[in-house]
């Protein structure tokens, strides 16, 4: 199975060095290595809501996870 999934495993790490890739991991990795503490009250979340870079990060999250789904479900 490895050798017929090279060229795809190549293309995919291609994919993951990609510096707008590797700095969303990197911003990443530094919010959830902070030790403030999160509100997670509803009225907390709905305000966060009002954030551009909340509504952008919570679509990119939804797509990410219907792109899983739709790959659970072809196999």
């Amino acid at each position: 199975q490895l050798s017929d999934n090279v060229v795809l495993i190549l293309q995919t790490v291609k994919e993951m060095t990609q510096p707008e890739i590797m700095n969303m991991l990197s911003n990443t990795a530094h919010s959830l290595q902070d030790e403030e503490p999160v509100d997670t009250s509803i009225m907390s979340i709905v305000r966060q809501l009002n954030d551009p870079a909340v509504r952008k990060g919570l679509a990119k999250t939804l797509s990410v996870l219907k792109s899983v789904g739709d790959t659970q479900q072809k196999s």
